[in-house]
Order: C-alpha cells, then structure tokens, then sequence
C-alpha cells in the first residue's frame, strides 16, 4: 500500500495556536530570513554567504 499523502503538504516555520492562518509558512519565513541576513551581510562583504545562511537556516524543517 502506498503511504505517500494525497494532498499537498505545507511547512511551517512558526505556529500560533490552532488557527492555521496564523502560522508563518516555511518558505516565507526562509525568503525573508535571508533577504535580512544578505543585507546585514553586506556590512562585511558577505551578502551572498549570509542570504544563502539565511535561506537554508530552518531547512531541517522541511520533514513529516
């Protein structure tokens, strides 16, 4: 039998509640997550090494 959902699954970085549409979705958070991170990064030249930190922070999130 075939265990795989058939629906589609939606990541979440941050909940509040039970009220889904309170909940930060993942590929949100991560997208601004390393917009902020790339500009603070620039400080330093490393724009491009702290968006992609950013960006892939939470990744590990990404799992059933």
């Amino acid at each position: 039998m075939d265990s795989t959902p058939q629906y589609p699954l939606r990541f979440f970085a941050h909940s509040n509640g039970d009220d889904l549409s309170q909940w930060q979705a993942l590929s949100e958070h991560l997208q601004n997550t390393a917009a902020i991170a790339g500009r603070l990064g620039r400080k330093l030249n490393l724009a491009e090494a702290a968006y992609l930190a950013g960006l892939f922070h939470d990744a590990g999130k990404y799992s059933t």
